[in-house]
C-alpha cells in the first residue's frame, strides 16, 4: 500500500513537472516571432531591416514590452532586452536593407516609397552638419513625419542627439534654427494649376525650415498658412481663418 501510494505521488510529479516544462515552453520567444518584433519596431523608426536570427532558435520569455534598440549607434547591430518575468537581454546582427534591394525585391509590383536624408555611420550629438556628413537620399515604404528629404535643408544644422546609421534624420534631431524670424519680409509663392503667382509677405512668427506659419500679405493685410522653403522664401498652403 506504501508503494503503491509512493509510485503514484512519483508518477504524478513527473507529470507535474513535463506539464510546467511544456508550459514554460510555449511561453518562450521563437525566431520569427522575434524578428517580427524587431522589424516591427524599427520600421516605427522608418528603418528598414532583416534581422539574422535562425527560426528554428528559441528564447527566453518576455512579460513586458521588448525593449528593441540599436547598439552602437548602429542597427547593423540590435539588442533586445526584457525585465519580466526575469532581467535578460541578447545581441543579434541584422542587415539594413537599401533602396536598390527594396526595388528588386518589389519589381513591378513596387508600391509607393518616400525619400528621406539618412547617414551612412553613426552622426554624434553637437555635430554641424556638412556635405561629407549627410549620406544620401533612400526611399523607405512607411511616411515618416517630420524627416527631411532635401540635404540643402540641414547644411549647417547642429545636432540635438546622436543619430544612428540608416535612421532619417528629423527636426527634433536638429537644434532649433529659424530660417525666418518674426516680421521679417520674405518671398511668397502661390501654385495653382501650373500658374505660379509671388508676392511679399511679413512673418508673423518664426519658424523653420519645412515649418508653417502664419504670414501677412503686404499689399492686402490678408493672413495666410506658408510652408518654409528657405530662409527667404514660402509656399501659400491656405488663406488663414480668422
Amino acid at each position: 500500500m506504501t508503494f503503491t501510494f509512493f509510485k503514484r505521488g512519483l508518477l504524478l510529479g513527473i507529470s507535474l513537472f513535463f506539464i510546467s516544462g511544456t508550459a514554460a515552453s510555449s511561453d518562450r520567444l521563437t525566431g520569427p516571432a522575434l524578428k517580427k518584433e524587431i522589424i516591427a519596431q524599427a520600421q516605427k523608426l522608418g528603418v528598414q531591416l532583416a534581422p539574422v536570427i535562425a527560426d528554428h532558435k528559441v528564447f527566453y520569455p518576455c512579460a513586458t514590452d521588448l525593449k528593441i534598440e540599436p547598439k552602437f549607434d548602429s542597427w547593423e547591430t540590435i539588442q533586445v532586452s526584457c525585465t519580466e518575468p526575469y532581467a535578460w537581454k541578447l545581441v543579434f546582427r541584422s542587415h539594413v536593407v537599401s533602396a536598390e534591394l527594396a526595388a528588386s525585391k518589389e519589381g513591378q509590383n513596387r508600391k509607393e516609397t518616400y525619400s528621406y536624408v539618412v547617414f551612412d555611420r553613426p552622426v554624434q550629438k553637437g555635430t554641424v552638419l556638412s556635405v561629407a556628413d549627410i549620406a544620401t537620399v533612400m526611399d523607405f515604404s512607411t511616411w515618416v513625419p517630420g524627416a527631411f528629404s532635401n540635404k540643402d535643408q540641414i547644411i549647417g544644422r547642429k545636432l540635438a542627439q546622436s543619430v544612428p546609421k540608416g535612421v532619417p534624420i528629423l527636426a527634433r534631431h536638429l537644434t532649433l534654427d529659424f530660417a525666418i524670424e518674426k516680421n521679417a519680409i520674405i518671398d511668397i509663392i502661390l501654385d495653382r494649376s501650373g500658374i505660379q503667382v509671388t508676392g511679399k509677405a511679413i512673418a508673423l512668427s518664426d519658424g523653420q525650415i519645412g515649418e508653417i506659419i502664419s504670414v501677412a500679405n503686404l499689399t492686402s493685410g490678408t493672413k495666410l498658412k506658408a510652408l518654409i522653403k528657405n530662409r527667404h522664401q514660402a509656399q501659400i498652403i491656405s488663406k488663414q481663418l480668422n
